[in-house]
């Protein structure tokens, strides 16, 4: 197999369109421009490194594995790493039975978020970990029935609490409807992390404006579900996922009016709820709220299933040391 090592999304792009026409051509997480939006919008100015593999058999693209390296992680060790905050379910994007040829090619990296729908065809290399998947039941009844009894009563109250709620849903991000609710829930993110660093602020929002950017990209792709929430007349929330395949959606990204008067409606898990509910109505069997589960994300959550985490020599991947920094 041929290697090559590209530090530029513009170089890849041929090779880009290529394995696009032959494997899951037109899903976001496998898109060459969704994948450039997020590096020339946000990692590309944090002075990350680029390192783009890709594989060529027999005269064919086989395999692309864009891989980020920034200063530190999350304990302050540098690493390779095939993950981001950006895309809810980043499968490699590699058929699984030619993944095998890629292992001595790859330095140790740290991905946390491989699509549980994504199985290796060598297990051995992998191991596994819990993800945050909904089987959303052929009606709402059947998937409260499904949940822990405290949690069905939690979503019954919450439910009931947002009858009065006008929900409309639409294949269309209106960024000058939301902008007023964005504000208020930017501001939130400040009051309530502004202790933490001036960092994590400016990460949390700029994470944000390049999820609006992605959820452009996917409605010019025909995969955005978007379900705005009114309130005597004014928008409190808006809810947007991100349809992958024919049967599974990605949780994207909630927004919420997040004032003191309306803490008590819970509207962020109302609006998960109803997004659920119009996916459903689409015969949409998954919803994918990633691996990162938050208290109240695992409400929802009624399927232990897992996601592959690639392994080298027997070290899980986060504890190996970089072979390309």
């Amino acid at each position: 197999m041929k290697i090559l090592n590209l530090n530029s999304y513009d170089d890849a792009r041929p090779f880009w369109v290529e394995l696009s026409r032959n494997y899951k051509n037109g899903e976001l997480a496998l898109d060459w421009m969704a994948n450039k939006l997020i590096w020339d919008h946000f990692y590309k100015n944090r002075n990350f490194l680029l390192n783009i593999i890709v594989g060529i058999q027999d005269g064919c693209c086989t395999g692309i594995f864009p891989l980020l390296f920034g200063d530190h992680d999350m304990n302050g060790i540098p690493y390779w790493s095939f993950n981001d905050d950006f895309i809810i379910s980043k499968e490699y994007f590699c058929p699984p039975e030619e993944i095998h040829r890629f292992f001595k090619h790859l330095p140790p990296h740290f991905c946390d978020d491989l699509s549980c729908f994504y199985a290796p065809e060598k297990t051995h290399h992998f191991y596994r970990a819990a993800r945050g998947l909904v089987d959303m039941k052929p009606s709402q009844e059947e998937y409260f029935q499904s949940l822990k009894k405290k949690y069905r009563h939690d979503m019954r109250r919450t439910w009931k609490k947002n009858e009065d709620v006008e929900v409309f849903a639409d294949n269309r991000l209106h960024e000058a409807k939301i902008k007023a609710v964005l504000e208020c829930h930017l501001d939130y993110w400040r009051q309530k992390n502004g202790a933490v660093s001036e960092g994590y602020i400016s990460y949390s929002r700029d994470k944000i404006l390049t999820d609006l950017l992605l959820l452009r990209r996917a409605e010019e792709l025909g995969k955005l579900i978007a379900l705005y929430f009114y309130l005597e007349g004014e928008l409190v929330a808006a809810n947007f996922s991100i349809q992958r395949e024919q049967d599974r959606v990605d949780d994207y990204l909630c927004l919420r009016n997040s004032q003191d008067h309306f803490s008590s409606r819970g509207l962020g898990i109302f609006a998960i709820l109803k997004n659920m509910e119009h996916c459903r109505q689409m015969g949409i069997k998954y919803y994918d709220l990633s691996s990162c589960l938050n208290d109240y994300k695992r409400k929802f959550v009624n399927m232990l299933t897992f996601s592959y985490l690639m392994l080298f020599d027997g070290i899980p991947i986060e504890d190996g040391v970089s072979q390309l920094a």
